[in-house]
């Protein structure tokens, strides 16, 4: 290797590898990377991070779970769930929209996988462009009393999700 790539090689590592290092930065939707979301009920919230290109999923799904645990504090609850669809019954006073009778009876069969689907609209630019970017996005239901739940495996606590610091 000759003296001028060697030293072209080393200016590439040693100005990629900061770059390649960088962390996220929690904050907002800048329209690049950050959080977005909205109220679906009193005490549900549809969550959504986005990543920049150099993100992981294993930095996004962190920062998804610290912006759903940011809005279900200041709710006044501890915990909070993932829901698998919007108005899942997830507390044992939850009423059940569907039930294995109820189809029978009305002649109704719901299909496996079948449901409300939520679909996200982002508005943006004019032009379509392709995003290689990791996100996460679900709805999250709030609980205040975790012996309220029907199931506790998915419960996540709050208080395992600090909200980090502002970078100034």
């Amino acid at each position: 290797m000759s003296r001028l790539s060697a030293l072209m090689f080393g200016l590439c590592v040693a100005v990629g590898i900061p770059f390649q290092a960088a962390a996220l930065e929690y904050g907002a939707y800048n329209g690049y990377s950050g959080y977005q979301g909205f109220r679906l009920s009193p005490n549900a919230f549809y969550v959504a991070y986005h990543g920049a290109r150099g993100d992981s999923m294993a930095d996004v799904e962190p920062a998804w779970k610290q912006r759903a645990a940011q809005l279900c504090t200041d709710e006044g609850a501890a915990y909070f769930v993932e829901l698998k669809y919007p108005a899942e019954p997830v507390l044992h006073d939850d009423p059940q929209f569907f039930s294995e009778a109820a189809e029978f009876r009305s002649g109704f069969r719901m299909v496996k996988g079948g449901g409300m689907v939520f679909i996200p609209i982002f508005t943006g630019p004019p032009a379509p462009f392709f995003i290689d970017a990791p996100s996460r996005m679900a709805n999250v239901r709030c609980i205040r009393d975790p012996a309220q739940l029907r199931d506790s495996s998915r419960l996540l606590r709050v208080l395992d999700y600090p909200i980090p610091a502002p970078v100034r």
